[in-house]
């Protein structure tokens, strides 16, 4: 089994408040593609941004995350259970999920083994839901900076797990009938600089290169040479692309 590690326990709080949230849109589109409505199992659960939406759908919905302090930072509601446990080994029956949810995490997972358990949760003509995003965009100038920051500064520092992230899930074991996935929008934010500044700190590669490199805020830099195209005070549009792999039970 993949080794667990929980790289966001010390981003916890700062994961919550800095984090962009998903589009209502992508949840209805999910619901529309679900047949019952009674429980949901939203894995690597975070903050509990997906729990909350699910929520509004679901008689019951429970969160799991192996990270105790981003479970203690979740959104509550009256129908939302967090339980701290892994996505790949859990304690619930067969056939126990209308709707399996992840959200930005399934590259974390060994996925072999989520693929299995999720088959194994799911009942029969239940859905599965695999999301996320990549990189944002603001417009040509902006991004070139921010690429050349993702790519040659902190590249070297992304975990290997990125990379199926990049590749949008494309590869990996999903024994599920496939849903074609149109019918929602991107995830579009108004920042100013401070708040991408906050976002940018919660990536585990900048995490990794603090590590590092104690005395050097790569991010800070950033900012500073993004200061002036940017506007100080200034908010912008910034957009990030979501990708989604919908499945069935069949």
């Amino acid at each position: 089994m993949k080794q667990v590690i929980d790289r966001f326990t010390t981003t916890s709080s700062t994961y919550k408040k800095f984090r962009p949230k998903y589009p209502s849109s992508i949840f209805e589109y999910i619901c529309q593609n679900t047949k019952n409505f009674e429980t949901a199992l939203d894995c690597g659960t975070g903050n509990g941004q997906v729990a909350i939406h699910l929520s509004k759908k679901f008689n019951s919905v429970i969160g799991i995350d192996i990270s105790k302090n981003q479970i203690n930072n979740a959104e509550s509601q009256k129908n939302i259970w967090y339980i701290e446990s892994r996505a790949e080994v859990t304690q619930f029956k067969d056939e126990y999920f209308d709707l399996i949810t992840v959200g930005q995490a399934l590259h974390w997972f060994d996925l072999e083994l989520f693929n299995k358990e999720a088959f194994r949760l799911l009942k029969k003509g239940g859905t599965i839901a695999c999301f996320g995003y990549n990189l944002f965009k603001v417009n040509d100038e902006i991004d070139e900076m921010i690429n050349y920051f993702y790519y040659d500064v902190i590249g070297p520092f992304w975990d290997q797990e990125r990379k199926i992230l990049e590749e949008e899930y494309k590869n990996v074991p999903f024994d599920f009938e496939v849903i074609s996935n149109e019918g929602y929008v991107d995830m579009t934010v108004n920042w100013d600089l401070e708040q991408l500044y906050g976002f940018i700190h919660t990536w585990t590669s900048v995490q990794t290169y603090l590590k590092a490199n104690p005395t050097h805020d790569p991010v800070q830099e950033l900012m500073e040479n993004l200061k002036n195209i940017w506007g100080e005070n200034t908010k912008r549009e910034v957009k990030f692309p979501i990708f989604l792999k919908l499945g069935v039970k069949g």
